[in-house]
């Protein structure tokens, strides 16, 4: 509470100063006033003193001549509160804080024993009417930088007087202020950098060019998605403005807001224009043009767009907090407008606010100079609305630079080498970034005068959901297309406001099917800067949404997927929900798992080095259905014995590839698990010929439960050694060196285990029968 008092009354100190001379009682002061004294006077001097806590610039705001108390007697307020300005600033000396008070306050902020420093540090101190004279000594760098801080305070304040002298001054004839001499702070023991107290600090050029570059975008020309998303914002800003006028539309439900929203977007449109201009000295141009008739920007709004990641204008942000979740704009990062003007060598933008004037900007890329000439004029055009960005760029031809570029792949489909020139890259860049980032934008877009989705309607590149069911969850701030497939999952995307991002941080879309789209939350909480991959430390947020709907909408789930067997075996797997067993009746190599679990049939499934490559309904032991099976197995205790079949596959050298795994189940409600000795060394030499650190495989052997560890006890980030984990809870370690029996040191490999066990209390056996028995264990499996 201190540091925040310190902090806030040090900010509005000034100001309380004033208001203070207007009514001294709020500082408790009886001021023995009279009326002959002019209250006009006393108003000046609040004026003077709330003055010297502003900028410089305020002083000319004073009065510089008013009449005094009596004939030929003048008041000049502006000299005096130029002169307290510099009187403060001078009251630099030591000596100026009681050390009862401080004693008894406890703690003061780091800010204010920097402050205390600052004064402490006085060496040498002259100021008279010539010249101001003032070294100081710090210890640390904090009172250091205090001090330096106090020195450019004076020197600009000088500085800036001097400039205006002449208009602070009653008779031209009074003294000049004296002359800035040595003002010097220094630090003991420490090293200065430049005079200043050393500190991190951005290359602005090197930084711009970076974030507004090819180096952070994964696409040829960033900026046509920028410009169509900010035109985009603008409209949904409008359309919500208006909105909030309608009548009843503020107490309506989500449901009829989102109906009326969409209903206002549908009628608005963005108009995208491009072509290609006729040579210009040898040389051809792409124009390209986005023009919206949302809400415009006023002159503060540019100021803001040229200041680079500078945060939402006020109206958009102010007019954010009455939005839900759903109808707000993607968000942006501040930099995405920029983009053009690093891609392009001509940018104008018009553009006008509501009422407000109507502005024209150009920006030009100066040529052999890195460098842009600005200029804003305000111009006459009353009935123009919104937002219109032009731009020029050079057209890029084709030649083998351009197929090697990693971010043009998908170019190769769209053009004919053998038409050279002729081809024109930036419009089939326009065209995918359409299809690709904006399939679902409910405004329509006009390209060339032409609504582009309604004549594409055929394009394969649209997402078409055919029978499926749409959901939308206001809590989890998700709109759903998802139903199961748990043999191919490869269809699942999420997306954010209808954009498709790519994410490597969460796997639990396996099994799932369709799209989640996001709208909660903006665009810098989900995606990286480019806005095609999400973050990756949201993969936790992401696997959070996933799980709850599949909690929460299981029903809709079954319904919206077409086999229900199928549909039932992963809900049954993952939230332990099932409809008449119909889990039992999912096929696996053309069985029912009622066969395989309660009729004693054989379950196949194959193992390869590299993951099993072979047809998608053949059973994979590290796939998906084995992975949502085992969970079956565990929560009902059902036992797993598994051998190792005839049909595995070696190599040229002799080198096990494929492995036969054959899994015989009992549904005793005891949850076993067994394998044979032969299949887990083969599994050793298969898979883990390369292995480094330490891993955990199955308790495969009743004889081992007592070295034995539980899942919930194994140590955090440690690999497994086995598919077959999944089937049992009860696990055993491998050493920690390579399978090389001279590189493993076995007794310090014992300690370390059997440390981990007594540290958890995990074992009941003593430290030799302990250490034994996991040697004897690691011998058997040729481990050691």
């Amino acid at each position: 509470m201190t540091f925040i008092i310190a902090d806030y009354f040090r900010g509005v100190h000034a100001e309380r100063s004033g208001l203070s001379v207007i009514e001294p009682l709020r500082a408790k002061v009886n001021s023995p006033r009279t009326s002959l004294i002019p209250q006009r006077l006393f108003n000046f001097v609040s004026q003077i003193v709330e003055c010297h806590g502003k900028s410089p610039e305020d002083i000319l705001s004073l009065a510089k001549y008013n009449d005094g108390m009596d004939a030929d007697d003048y008041a000049h307020p502006r000299y005096i509160a130029a002169l307290l300005r510099i009187g403060d600033l001078l009251d630099i000396d030591d000596g100026r804080f009681c050390p009862t008070l401080l004693a008894n306050i406890g703690d003061v902020p780091v800010s204010s024993v920097h402050h205390q420093k600052k004064h402490a540090s006085i060496k040498h101190l002259l100021i008279n009417s010539e010249v101001i004279e003032i070294r100081a000594e710090c210890e640390l760098y904090g009172s250091f930088h205090a001090q330096q801080a106090w020195f450019d305070y004076i020197r600009n304040e000088f500085d800036y007087q001097k400039r205006v002298w002449n208009e602070i001054v009653p008779e031209i004839e009074f003294r000049a202020l004296p002359t800035i001499g040595d003002l010097k702070c220094e630090i003991k023991g420490y090293i200065a950098i430049d005079g200043k107290v050393p500190k991190l600090t951005l290359n602005n050029k090197r930084v711009y060019d970076y974030i507004t570059g090819t180096q952070i975008y994964s696409e040829k020309y960033p900026f046509v998605r920028e410009l169509i998303q900010n035109a985009i914002d603008a409209t949904v800003y409008k359309i919500w403005d208006d909105l909030l006028d309608l009548e009843g539309f503020k107490e309506s439900s989500n449901e009829e807001k989102r109906e009326t929203f969409n209903k206002g977007l549908s009628s608005y449109q963005i108009n995208i224009n491009f072509f290609e201009s006729e040579p210009e000295s040898n040389k051809v141009f792409n124009y390209f043009q986005v023009q919206d008739f949302g809400t415009g920007m006023t002159l503060n709004d540019i100021k803001k767009f040229l200041n680079v990641g500078s945060e939402t204008i006020p109206f958009r942000k102010k007019l954010t907090h009455t939005m839900p979740e759903w109808a707000k704009p993607s968000g942006y990062f501040g930099i995405g407008l920029q983009t053009v003007f690093t891609f392009c060598s001509h940018v104008t933008i018009k553009t006008k606010y509501f009422e407000n004037p109507c502005y024209l900007i150009k920006i030009e890329r100066r040529q052999n100079i890195d460098s842009y000439e600005i200029s804003i004029q305000e111009i006459s055009d009353k009935k123009f609305k919104g937002t219109m960005v032009s731009a020029k760029l050079e057209k890029e031809t084709i030649s083998n630079d351009t197929f090697n570029s990693s971010n043009i792949g998908f170019i190769k489909g769209y053009v004919d080498p053998l038409l050279g020139s002729s081809n024109n890259i930036f419009e089939h860049c326009v065209n995918d970034t359409l299809y690709d980032d904006f399939n679902n934008c409910r405004i329509p877009l006009f390209i060339n005068e032409v609504d582009f989705f309604n004549t594409n309607r055929g394009s394969s590149y649209r997402v078409h959901s055919g029978n499926k069911i749409e959901i939308t969850d206001y809590d989890l701030g998700i709109d759903c297309n998802v139903y199961i497939d748990v043999w191919d999952s490869g269809l699942f995307t999420f997306k954010y406001k209808g954009v498709e991002f790519r994410t490597d941080s969460v796997n639990y879309q396996h099994g799932l099917s369709g799209e989640i789209d996001i709208f909660s939350n903006s665009a810098g909480y989900w995606l990286t800067i480019d806005r095609k991959k999400g973050r990756s430390d949201r993969g936790k947020d992401l696997s959070r949404i996933v799980n709850a709907f599949v909690r929460k909408y299981h029903n809709y789930l079954r319904e919206n997927s077409e086999d229900q067997n199928e549909a039932d075996f992963y809900i049954f797997a993952e939230v332990g929900n099932t409809i008449d067993d119909q889990w039992k009746n999912f096929q696996i190599n053309g069985i029912e798992l009622n066969q395989y679990i309660y009729e004693g049939e054989q379950l196949k499934a194959f193992g390869e080095q590299y993951g099993y490559t072979g047809k998608s309904r053949i059973l994979d032991i590290d796939g998906l259905v084995m992975q949502l099976l085992s969970k079956i197995i565990i929560a009902n205790k059902i036992s797993v014995s598994v051998s190792l079949g005839d049909s595995s596959i070696t190599n040229k050298n002799k080198r096990q590839e494929i492995i036969d795994y054959r899994i015989d189940f009992n549904p005793n409600n005891i949850g076993e698990f067994t394998c044979s000795e032969s299949l887990l060394t083969l599994e050793f030499d298969t898979y883990q010929h390369a292995r480094m650190g330490r891993q955990y495989f199955p308790c495969f052997d009743e004889g081992y439960l007592d070295i034995s560890i539980k899942k919930d006890d194994l140590p955090v980030f440690i690999d497994s050694a086995s598919p077959l984990n999944m089937l049992s809870n009860k696990f055993l370690f491998t050493p920690q060196g390579e399978l090389d029996i001279e590189e493993v040191d076995v007794e310090y490999e014992l300690d370390i285990v059997y440390s981990y066990y007594s540290e958890l209390n995990l074992s009941n056996l003593n430290e030799e029968e302990f250490k034994d028995k996991y040697r004897m264990l690691w011998e058997r499996l040729k481990l050691i």
